[in-house]
């Protein structure tokens, strides 16, 4: 055997003793098992019940910070049967005690405070008021933007007459007008039905009863726009004057502004600028 041959048997040998060796670290890993040594010394009867059960506790049970377990000694430690009333038990002659239901139990707050005890009356209202009620409450609730801009067109009957109630309701119908809110008549856009510009009546107090229109009569009307409103006031205003015109030709009227004076191109115009310098302003305060 030459010196090749020892080499081959010697790498066998060490590469069989490497494997043999990793099986062995592996099952004695495996054989190794956590001990705990155990005080024999220690008496059964110094083991505080309480201390067997605050370890089934997460975090070893809840106490408040510096305050220290009870124990069986204390007196303020009943058995459950004495310090806990049964459901309909009375304590001590007093009436029986009825679990409270989950439904009535106060809720609290991040603070712990009763969030009904702020407001006891509010949290009756709620309780005692239906759903309905309470929809239209907040609706009350809501306040409502005042006009910053209003916009008028006036109609005159002429030479001292008066419009008639019955003429004024053909031509609101003729016109698109539906009578509603307040009791006076209203251009409503067609998609969300909201008001875009109101009719009213120059007599106190401005507004039409709709169950005595043979008998009404008035010297004049007047449309009013009011911004903010409409999301187009321009288009909206251009058809408010057409309606005014159209109104003012059906009842030999005349075109008033809201000084009731004459009507003008030029009046027209100055509206319009009001209207613009208005929605310029009103955007630059919302951006």
């Amino acid at each position: 055997m030459d010196i090749k041959d020892w080499i081959l048997i010697g790498g066998g040998i060490l590469l069989a003793a490497v494997i043999v060796h990793g099986f062995w670290v592996a099952w004695r890993n495996r054989r190794d098992t956590l001990k705990m040594a155990i005080d024999q010394n220690i008496p059964r009867d110094e083991v505080d019940e309480w201390d067997l059960v605050k370890g089934e506790l997460p975090n070893g049970g809840a106490r408040s910070r510096g305050e220290s377990p009870p124990t069986r000694e204390d007196p303020s430690v009943a058995p459950l049967s004495r310090q806990t009333p049964l459901f309909g038990e009375a304590v001590d002659g007093d009436a029986p005690i009825v679990a409270e239901p989950a439904a009535a139990r106060p809720k609290t707050g991040p603070s712990g405070r009763n969030r009904n005890a702020e407001r006891p009356e509010r949290a009756v209202e709620k309780r005692a008021a239906p759903k309905s009620s309470r929809k239209k409450e907040q609706a009350l609730e809501k306040p409502v933007a005042e006009p910053q801009e209003i916009i008028v067109i006036s109609v005159l009957a002429r030479d001292g007459a008066s419009f008639q109630g019955n003429d004024l309701t053909q031509i609101f119908m003729k016109n698109g007008l539906k009578y509603g809110d307040m009791n006076i008549f209203h251009r409503l856009d067609v998609t969300t039905r909201a008001t875009q510009f109101s009719i009213v009546s120059m007599l106190e107090p401005g507004t039409f009863d709709l169950s005595n229109m043979n008998e009404f009569e008035t010297p004049g009307i007047s449309f009013f726009l009011q911004l903010p409103g409409p999301d187009a006031p321009l288009v909206v205003f251009e058809d408010m004057l057409e309606v005014a015109r159209n109104v003012a030709a059906a009842l030999n009227g005349d075109l008033k502004d809201e000084h009731k004076s004459a009507m003008t191109a030029q009046t027209i115009e100055h509206l319009k600028q009001r209207i613009t310098d208005f929605s310029r302003k009103h955007l630059s305060q919302r951006a």
